[in-house]
């Protein structure tokens, strides 16, 4: 009984998060796409540059 709660909790949580990240505006275009990290990274460096095309 107690692993079916611990499991229920663990995929609530990560339900729960996947769902916070993704509406919050944290995944875009810019940051989605193939060489992401890097553009999320020029983005963080250079705020006003448009990394993305």
């Amino acid at each position: 009984m107690r692993l079916g709660y611990a499991i229920a909790t663990v995929a609530a949580v990560l339900i729960a998060t996947t769902l916070t990240i993704c509406l919050s505006g944290a995944v875009t275009r810019c940051n989605s796409e193939y060489g992401g990290a890097k553009a999320t990274i020029m983005s963080w460096v250079a705020p006003r540059t448009v990394v993305c095309h």
